[in-house]
């Protein structure tokens, strides 16, 4: 039995990647294959509704059973017994999936919000025998529900995707022949989905970061060195994430992704008297202390990583400001060098057209 709701709860998560959907994929082919859909719960949305309403959605979901869960970059869906389409959904920044009683799958949790096992964001009653609830929650609207016919991948949006660098990852050198007729910006290219699936903001930073590659760098300009990293690392980031389970706690300690939610906090104003913490707060160091040390944040390895940015943005800045005067970059601006305390690795990438 299975009673499928869609409803909203504010989170505090970045764009979600291709980790997170399959973490997504996971849990409904695990805990709901098998299961008839006696109830669907919606609420009417023009916008989160592609192509259909949440009275046709739920129409056509009731009564069918539940074969499975597939996906593609982003886009995953369920797959259903009997006639009729099958239900794509597409989470964009802040969509999640959560079955009732299990851990919230944000890829970022937020004790401080509140985010555990019982908060139960739908107001549902509680489940009886060997229901299973199941919840579409995206505060910000900007995920997608679609009914589309079998086979799912012969229909748009499915279609119009490129590779999946976990699924079906080219070979170094199909790589190279799809990388070599594109211009524009690396970090552009590797993020657009009809060139590589479900390449997300943190993934492609991760990607970039582990190979020293500048995220505005050309990509005629990239060397054939960096071409075979880019196509290395594109798979590896992803697939390390997926193998656990989009849990960030257990990526690498060398990951951007452990110290870039750090970066820009400021420090409370408020006052505590000694002793006066809360047990919120010390949940939370509870909690970090049994992940082997290992806290959400976390500060990268690669220190020099902070001088590295913050002369490109200096650079960057400097020929941005000299093309909007209109007076010809002098040629140190043409390019942006590698500062001493910068990792030696990075090359200069930024080239005057």
């Amino acid at each position: 039995m299975l009673s499928a709701t869609s409803s909203y709860h504010a989170p505090q998560s970045a764009s979600v990647n291709r980790a997170e959907v399959e973490r997504a994929r996971k849990l409904i082919a695990e805990t709901c294959t098998g299961c008839v859909i006696t109830e669907v719960d919606t609420v009417e949305d023009k916008i989160v509704y592609d192509g259909t309403d949440h009275l046709e959605f739920a129409k056509e979901l009731l009564g069918r059973t539940v074969t499975g869960c597939e996906r593609k970059g982003k886009q995953f869906w369920i797959t259903l017994g009997g006639e009729g389409r099958y239900p794509v959904m597409h989470f964009g920044m802040t969509g999640m999936i959560q079955l009732r009683g299990g851990e919230p799958t944000w890829y970022r949790r937020k004790y401080n919000l509140g985010e555990t096992v019982d908060a139960w964001p739908p107001k549902l009653t509680p489940a009886d025998g060997d229901v299973r609830e199941l919840a579409f929650i995206d505060p910000r609207r900007l995920g997608r529900l679609r009914l589309v016919p079998d086979p799912v991948l012969s229909h748009p949006p499915l279609r119009e995707l490129g590779f999946d660098p976990v699924l079906n990852h080219p070979t170094l050198e199909e790589f190279q022949v799809l990388i070599g007729t594109k211009k524009g910006t690396v970090k552009g290219l590797i993020m657009d989905q009809a060139f590589s699936a479900g390449v997300g903001n943190w993934i492609a930073d991760e990607v970039l970061y582990q190979a020293r590659i500048h995220p505005m760098c050309p990509v005629p300009a990239l060397t054939e060195v960096e071409v075979t990293e880019l196509h290395r690392l594109l798979r590896e980031v992803p697939l390390r994430a997926v193998e656990v389970n989009a849990d960030s706690s257990l990526f690498p300690g060398d990951w951007l992704f452990r110290w870039r939610w750090g970066k820009g906090k400021k420090k409370s104003k408020s006052k505590k008297k000694a002793g006066e913490q809360s047990t919120l707060d010390a949940f939370v160091r509870e909690n970090e202390s049994q992940e082997n040390g290992l806290g959400q944040d976390i500060k990268p390895k690669a220190l020099e990583f902070l001088a590295l940015v913050r002369d490109c943005i200096y650079e960057y800045t400097k020929l941005k400001l000299s093309r909007m005067a209109r007076a010809p970059p002098s040629p140190s601006l043409l390019s942006v060098g590698v500062h001493p305390r910068s990792s030696p690795s990075f090359r200069r990438c930024l080239k005057g057209s």
